[in-house]
């Protein structure tokens, strides 16, 4: 039998409490005449710890957060969750996916879709 570390802190929560959680983070669709533009919100993500693919006609996108001790501090109690983002969004053809654009600020992930030429709204003209 292994005997388990006493400490001055200790907790009750089981492993499962403690399990890393997948999340659907939240996300605005807003559309322009040249692209769709997505907002998604990951709390507490760090930039390189997010990853966005394309895959056919499915854009995924993922995220790890997890807290960790600050540097010279050994963690005695684990109780916040690791957490995992995830979600996806079916992209049709009509998006010109070689010019998809991304950028990561403060815990949100903007994305720029792109609509392909012959999609974009335009202004036909009249003939007298």
């Amino acid at each position: 039998m292994t005997e388990k570390k006493q400490t001055d802190v200790q907790t009750h929560a089981s492993a499962e409490a403690r399990a890393l959680q997948t999340l659907v983070p939240a996300a605005d669709i807003h559309e322009s005449a040249e692209a769709y533009h997505l907002v998604v919100d990951m709390p507490g993500v760090d930039e390189k710890a997010v990853d966005v693919t394309l895959e056919k006609d499915v854009l995924a996108i993922e995220g790890q957060w997890a807290v960790e001790a600050p540097k010279g501090h050994n963690l005695v109690q684990g109780l916040t969750p690791a957490r995992r983002y995830r979600r996806t969004f079916a992209v049709s053809d009509r998006i010109d996916a070689e010019h998809i654009e991304a950028r990561f600020e403060q815990g949100v992930l903007y994305l720029t879709l792109p609509k392909q030429e012959q999609v974009k709204r335009r202004k036909i003209e009249i003939a007298a």
